[in-house]
């Protein structure tokens, strides 16, 4: 019972376009329409993940990333590292990046072509995060991830043909 929102990268920011709110006294402030700068967030690393690097070195070309907290991604060369990382591992991880005192996992949603279209994350306050197994919530947001995708007509990973060449 945390906090959910779905999101779409516009230029250097996020928008998100859908949000789940927690029935916790503690609540993120944010809206259906709000921006953040992608950099710092979850969502947003998720979404630039799926952008290759001259693409980012583009979008970023002449540009500071702004620091939102003492824990936000500042510098181009770490977050390129971060969101290879993040490409790799087919999730994002927000430890109070772009709000103090809350930690965000996010995946990603796809449509029926397989492009990544939108992320799903879930935010937690970070006093929260400490007592909650973080492989499973993962499988949790993964879950709805996959639920939203199929929703778009996406096939689950599992269930793809394998490109020729592929080993299992």
């Amino acid at each position: 019972d945390e906090n959910a929102h779905l999101a779409i990268l516009d230029g250097r920011d996020i928008i998100y376009i859908a949000k789940g709110e927690t029935t916790n006294a503690m609540r993120v402030a944010s809206y259906v329409g709000l921006r953040i700068p992608a950099h710092a967030t979850a969502v947003g690393k998720v979404l630039l993940a799926q952008l290759d690097a001259s693409a980012i070195l583009d979008l970023y070309a002449g540009r500071t990333l702004e620091a939102m907290t003492p824990r936000t991604t500042t510098r181009l060369h770490e977050l390129l590292g971060e969101l290879r990382s993040v490409a790799t591992d087919g999730f994002a991880f927000d430890d109070e990046e772009s709000t103090s005192g809350l930690q965000c996992l996010a995946v990603p949603v796809h449509d029926a072509s397989g492009q990544c279209v939108a992320a799903l994350s879930v935010s937690v306050p970070t006093m929260r995060m400490v007592g909650l197994d973080r492989t499973a919530l993962l499988g949790v947001v993964q879950g709805h991830a996959d639920e939203l995708s199929a929703r778009l007509g996406a096939v689950p990973a599992r269930l793809r043909p394998r490109p020729s060449g592929d080993r299992p």
